[in-house]
């Protein structure tokens, strides 16, 4: 059992002791065996990483540089390309007409909004699926939307409306009910 100085009152305090019988403080925690482990490996790590760098001759420093740099180039290359790719497919979902539709279940929310108006009963209407053309000379794309709603007796039926729709606003005209 060693004596060491307490940090706070400086009185002699037992190294088992938990607490200075003079002021109350706590005595300081031993460092665990895990926690020096730690910091040896840290450390062996940072020397060896300073001691392989060291020994590179200047063919080696070159060659590893000239790879970092290669890696740079191949990487902003790839970078460019998908942003090229994506660029391409957003132009052709626009030339498709995707870009007027909704992500959730592809339909056209004018288009609904349109059809709801002249139904009876707008909350019985049910998507089914819509088709849209590519873009024509005009800048419309032609669309078909299937849909379910009930009819006046109370039952079930499939319809089809068909618009025309404005590539660059996506506004739409309903040219036919069925």
């Amino acid at each position: 059992m060693a004596l060491i100085k307490c940090k706070e009152c400086g009185e002699k305090v037992s190294t088992k002791a938990k607490n200075c019988p003079s002021c109350g403080a706590k005595a300081p925690k031993k460092t665990s065996i895990v926690t020096w482990g730690v910091l040896v490996l840290i450390v062996l790590a940072i020397f060896g990483a300073i001691h392989t760098e060291s020994n590179l001759t200047p063919e080696q420093r070159k060659a590893i540089e000239e790879r970092r740099t290669s890696d740079i180039k191949e990487k902003e290359a790839a970078r460019i390309k998908k942003s090229e790719l994506e660029a391409k497919a957003k132009l052709e979902n626009t030339r498709k007409g995707f870009h007027c539709l909704s992500s959730f279940d592809g339909s056209h929310a004018g288009v609904k909004k349109l059809v709801k108006e002249k139904m009876r009963d707008p909350k019985s209407f049910e998507h089914i699926e819509t088709q849209i053309s590519p873009v024509n000379d005009n800048g419309t794309h032609n669309l078909i939307m299937k849909y379910r709603a009930k009819n006046g007796l109370g039952g079930f039926s499939v319809n089809s409306a068909s618009a025309i729709i404005d590539n660059e606003s996506c506004k739409a005209v309903i040219t036919s009910l069925k």
